[in-house]
């Protein structure tokens, strides 16, 4: 039988500088909540099939910077929907990741990393990034994830610079 994820929901506390994310690109604590949301029950949803075909969860299965490129298409995904209009994605392997479609929305490039890693820039163009950490979880001690290397992965995403 598939384990059942508890419903994650992704906490405010850690997005920071708010004021400066709606200046700046239009985003406010919202957009961001709803695409990490969206980003964890995608994630969560590949996980039950797997485990239910007695398959390993799916960061097992792929290379880190494979699953990096999976959570920004997800999150970047999640912030075009949750949006209300102000951003759309681009099209594959194109810059930058959302596209502007009214102000004050900008050109906005998405960095991912595991939380140990650093975000990996190639060919940097001027503009505005938003970068996110996250780290892989192995399980739960009393309802709370315990991140680390391990058998179970989980994903938990946390803005950050």
């Amino acid at each position: 039988m598939a384990e059942r994820h508890v419903k994650r929901i992704p906490a405010a506390k850690y997005i920071r500088n708010e004021d400066k994310l709606i200046e700046i690109i239009g985003i406010d604590a919202g957009i961001l909540l709803g695409a990490m949301a969206a980003c964890y029950q995608t994630l969560d949803a590949i996980d039950e099939q797997l485990i239910s075909k007695g398959t390993a969860p799916v960061a097992n299965l792929v290379e880190p910077a494979n699953l990096s490129s999976m959570v920004e298409n997800l999150i970047a995904a999640g912030i075009a929907d949750s949006s209300n209009g102000l951003y759309a994605r681009n099209r594959p392997h194109a810059y930058p990741d959302l596209l502007p479609l009214k102000r004050p929305a900008v050109d906005l490039e998405l960095k991912i990393a595991l939380e140990t890693n650093r975000p990996k820039g190639h060919l940097p163009k001027p503009g505005a990034y938003m970068t996110f950490r996250y780290p892989i979880c192995i399980g739960r001690s009393a309802g709370a994830l315990q991140t680390g290397k391990g058998a179970q992965a989980r994903y938990s995403v946390a803005l950050g610079s």
